[in-house]
C-alpha cells in the first residue's frame, strides 16, 4: 500500500529541512521534513496580540456594563442607554471567542509545518528539496511517497474474456516480472472485477 504526503494549503511554502531520503525506512509520526515556519509564527504572534486586545476590551465592557447596571437600577440611566452597554458587552464576548478561534487556527497551522510519516514504511519517492518553494494553488503537490510493506504487492492484471471465467477469489496464482524473468512469484486472487474494457474492438 502506498501513502502520498501532499500539501493542501493555497499559499506557496518553502521547504526548510528534510530528514529522510529515497529508500529510507521511517516510523509512524517520525519527523521527515519541515516547512519554513516564519509566516505561521508571525500569524501566531498576531493572533495572541489580538486575543490580548479583545480580552482587555471585554474587561472594559464588563466594567462598563456593571457601572451602567447600577445606574439603571437607580433610575439614573434610561433603558436605551443601559441596552447600549449590554450590547457592547455581548459584542466584546463574541469578539473574544473569535480571537480564541483565530489563535487556535494559527497554532494548528504552525504544527502543520512539521511533516511526519503517517505509517511505518519506506520512502519510495521524494519530490522536494531544501529551499524549494511549493505552491498548492492549482493542485495538491506531492512531497513524499511512502510504501508500508515492499514485501507485499498488489497487482492489477487484465485478463482475456476467454479466461476470466476460470479466475476465482482466493485462487492461488503465479506470475513473473520483467526485472526477474527467471523467478516465479506467488500470490492470491483478492478480487475479480466484472467491468470489461474494449481493446482494438475486442473485450
Amino acid at each position: 500500500e502506498i501513502y502520498t504526503l501532499s500539501l493542501h494549503d493555497a499559499l506557496p511554502i518553502s521547504i526548510h529541512a528534510i530528514y529522510t531520503d529515497f529508500n529510507s525506512p521511517v516510523k509512524k509520526d517520525q519527523l521527515i521534513a519541515r516547512i519554513d515556519p516564519i509566516l505561521q509564527e508571525q500569524a501566531v504572534r498576531e493572533a495572541q496580540a489580538g486575543l490580548e486586545r479583545n480580552r482587555a476590551e471585554l474587561e472594559n465592557a464588563s466594567l462598563e456594563y456593571q457601572r451602567n447596571r447600577q445606574l439603571f437600577e437607580r433610575k439614573v440611566l434610561t433603558e436605551i442607554e443601559f441596552n447600549t452597554a449590554k450590547y457592547a458587552l455581548a459584542v466584546a464576548r463574541a469578539n473574544m471567542k473569535s480571537a480564541q478561534v483565530t489563535l487556535e487556527r494559527a497554532r494548528r497551522n504552525l504544527e502543520y509545518t512539521s511533516i511526519t510519516a503517517p505509517i511505518d514504511g519506506i520512502v519510495v519517492e521524494r519530490n522536494v528539496d531544501v529551499g524549494q518553494t511549493v505552491a498548492a494553488s492549482l493542485s495538491a503537490p506531492q512531497l513524499f511517497l511512502i510504501a508500508n510493506d515492499l514485501s507485499q504487492l498488489q497487482i492489477l492484471a487484465a485478463v482475456d474474456e476467454s479466461d476470466i471465467g476460470q479466475i476465482k477469489v482466493d485462487q492461488p496464482v503465479r506470475f513473473t516480472v520483467q526485472a526477474y524473468p527467471e523467478e516465479n512469484f506467488t500470490g492470491t486472487v483478492k478480487q475479480v472485477r466484472l467491468q470489461s474494457k474494449t481493446t482494438e474492438n475486442d473485450e
